[in-house]
């Protein structure tokens, strides 16, 4: 049975601007009201995602009333797999607004994770450090926006201050995420609106609202600028994505001018160059958020959200963006992170109704899941779990769809014409004819239960194959051979059915 897409959702006490995965299931948020006037305190909150219809709190840190928010966020794991260090959550957090008035601010905040009576805990203020990374500048409205961790690198960037003529006030970091030791410092003479490390931590990507650049960590080169696709609009968010076959891409969203629409770009991330361009839906007005996860070598998952409060779906190969899925209406307000865990393999037998029965085939006993999260201004975390197989997100919610109903319908009138065929061809009346349309009607009430069965699972093609199988009397659409007849007119119910699943999901490939 393929288990559906599932989605919980918990309302915490701030709203929230950053989130990261820890590992597979255990998620980190951070957020708050700022510095003393809102009355809304400031946290970091650690929950449990491994229930697919459940998030449960397990730990949470309290920031101080008289600093701001925490507005950015990352997990900094040990790179050596043998290492006895814990992750640590990297946070950016500024400091008072009278201390940002000296030019100083202690923005980058490092928050250990550790075992209390065998649970993860945040809570404790023992080994809590702050620094400051980014060149001293005299602003309160300057504040560390944008972090990434890869591969025991942080890579963060400023934001939110006025820029004068000729100043350069506006920074990227990057620094070891062990030792703090910063690697690299880039000024800038706008904000960067987004950046990303490679899988190995040695080249960055970052964008302006017009420009993208890339450069080396470990070799002191200029930034090298990349050519930007054609089109109006500011750059939202930019992503590495590597392949094991082809040279590494990058993924670019772009918002058209006055929240006209949103473009997608899939560019080489060594020439530049225009692989493909993906349009989303009119509906879909801006960008506020991106990422995306890795299944297997040769394909990767794409989310990006949306101001109308919805997350599309992509799946990502070396040269194609295809539509997925559409998840509508997913926050109350407006979202402010994405962000995906690691894909994972998750038993069925996991004690949650959304993967089914213990007891199924043994070659079916386990899926592999990812994780999105989405976070909004309105206090809400919502997880949405997705099963992926074959390098692609698998459908559906559960439940029949509209077009699955169509579908055994075209089933039981295929069996409807084998009954006037019959009557037809003279078996109507009589004791014999009864019996022989009595067997008819019997095979007609187990082809619609096969097929009902079988696409409630899912898989609607396997559906129609699984009611050519039941026995028949060589009738039309009546065997193996006929399964193109009916597989057409299937396809075309398909076309003309609004296949819109229960919980808001909607499937777009």
């Amino acid at each position: 049975m393929t288990p559906p897409i599932s989605s919980s959702k918990l309302t915490l006490t701030y709203p929230i601007f950053a989130a990261d995965f820890l590992d597979a299931t255990r998620l980190v948020v951070g957020g708050g009201g700022g510095e003393g006037r809102s009355g809304v305190g400031n946290k970091i909150t650690l929950l449990d995602a491994s229930n697919p219809t459940e998030l449960a709190q397990l730990s949470e840190h309290l920031l101080s009333r008289e600093e701001d928010s925490c507005m950015s966020l990352g997990i900094a794991l040990p790179t050596d797999p043998s290492s006895t260090l814990s992750p640590v959550i990297l946070a950016g957090v500024n400091s008072s607004e009278a201390i940002l008035e000296s030019g100083h601010n202690e923005h980058f905040r490092t928050i250990p994770i550790s075992k209390t009576n065998g649970s993860l805990d945040i809570s404790s203020s023992v080994g809590v450090t702050r620094r400051q990374l980014f060149t001293p500048i005299k602003s309160k409205e300057m504040y560390q926006r944008v972090l990434r961790t890869k591969a025991g690198k942080a890579a963060i960037a400023n934001g939110g201050g006025i820029a004068t003529a000729g100043s350069k006030v506006f920074e990227i970091v990057v620094a070891s995420s062990e030792t703090f030791k910063v690697l690299r410092r880039i000024a800038l003479p706008s904000e960067a609106a987004d950046l990303d490390l490679d899988e190995g931590g040695e080249t960055l990507v970052y964008c302006t609202a017009k420009e993208i650049f890339t450069t080396s960590i470990v070799k002191k080169e200029q930034p090298r600028q990349i050519p930007t696709p054609p089109g109006e609009g500011s750059i939202r968010s930019v992503r590495f994505i590597s392949f094991a076959s082809k040279p590494s891409r990058l993924l670019i969203t772009r918002n058209r001018p006055s929240r006209s629409g949103i473009d997608l770009y899939l560019l080489d991330a060594d020439t530049g160059s225009l692989i493909t361009k993906q349009a989303l839906p009119i509906t879909a007005k801006a960008a506020t958020a991106l990422d995306t996860t890795a299944i297997n070598p040769s394909s990767t998952v794409a989310a990006v959200a949306t101001a109308s409060q919805s997350i599309h779906l992509f799946h990502v190969t070396p040269n194609k963006l295809t539509p997925s899925k559409h998840f509508t209406n997913v926050h109350p307000h407006q979202i402010t992170k994405l962000t995906f865990s690691r894909a994972t393999v998750q038993p069925i037998s996991s004690g949650s109704s959304a993967y089914g029965d213990a007891d199924e085939k043994a070659d079916e006993e386990e899926r592999t899941v990812i994780r999105l999260a989405s976070t909004s201004i309105g206090n809400t975390v919502v997880v949405h779990t997705i099963p992926v197989s074959g390098g692609r997100v698998m459908s559906k919610s559960a439940g029949l769809t509209q077009t699955s109903v169509s579908l055994i319908a075209v089933v039981f009138f295929a069996v409807l014409l084998q009954y006037v065929f019959l009557t037809r061809a003279g078996f109507g009346g009589g004791i014999l004819g009864q019996e022989v349309v009595s067997e008819v009607w019997k095979k007609a009430v187990e082809k619609v239960r096969v097929v009902g069965s079988v696409i409630a699972d899912g898989n609607v093609l396997e559906g129609l194959r699984a009611g050519m199988r039941v026995g028949d009397h060589g009738a039309p659409f009546g065997d193996e051979g006929s399964l193109d007849g009916l597989a057409e007119e299937a396809g075309r119910l398909k076309e003309t059915a609004e296949e819109t699943p229960v919980g808001g999901v909607e499937d777009v490939d």
